[in-house]
């Protein structure tokens, strides 16, 4: 055999063999990145989470591919990512529909059997600041949160199924939630993290109101 054309052959071989692995590699890289760190959103992705403020022990829900399971009485699921555009979800077994922006962040709240809302969260990036988020899902319309003593507003006027905010100092803080001048309830006091949205839920009736934090 003629070893020119044999170490050409083996040459070629090794080129071929050579090829095929770096085509492989990003593959093989995208796929133990994905394993390791979980998909990573498209550009103009929506974000949702579950917040289960139901006495239910526990609920699952699902939105076009998407399923967030067993998240329990009073807490929230991490934020994932779908399409924007319409949403047709389910909550607990409660049908849920809306519309889903690019680059914006929603709860679907479930309050009970056949209750549900889509309600868009606050988007924060300021490193240097908390901020708080206050959703009224009591009776009362509208929620005044304001500081432990009743003299200042922290957020104002949130009407029964909506979402208000204030950006604030990192600080341990105790507040109050006011209907008008009458006091519905005190919260102890809540350290408020630099960099970070801490989202404070009221619910129940006004009467005797039930204060949930969540972290995000």
């Amino acid at each position: 055999m003629n070893k020119a054309f044999t170490s050409r052959s083996l040459l070629a071989n090794v080129l071929q063999v050579f090829a095929i692995i770096l085509l492989w590699l990003p593959l093989s890289s995208s796929a133990g990145e994905d394993a390791l760190y979980g998909p990573v959103a498209p550009p103009g992705s929506a974000f949702i989470r579950v917040f289960n403020a139901s006495a239910i022990e526990s609920i699952d829900a699902s939105a076009a591919e998407l399923k967030m399971t067993d998240v329990a009485s009073m807490a929230a699921s991490d934020y994932s990512f779908l399409a924007p555009g319409d949403l047709n979800a389910t909550v607990g077994g409660t049908p849920l529909t809306g519309k889903l922006a690019p680059n914006k962040h929603y709860t679907l709240v479930f309050l009970g059997e056949g209750l549900a809302q889509l309600v868009e969260d606050a988007y924060f990036e300021n490193r240097k600041k908390a901020l708080i988020s206050f959703y009224n899902f009591t009776d009362a319309q509208p929620l005044t949160l304001k500081t432990a003593d009743g003299k200042v507003a922290v957020v104002s006027n949130t009407a029964s199924g909506q979402r208000g905010e204030r950006m604030l100092n990192a600080v341990k803080l105790g507040m109050s939630v006011f209907a008008g001048t009458a006091k519905v309830g005190d919260i102890a006091p809540y350290v408020l993290e630099r960099g970070k949205v801490s989202s404070l839920f009221a619910l129940g009736h006004s009467s005797a109101p039930v204060f949930v934090w969540i972290e995000g």
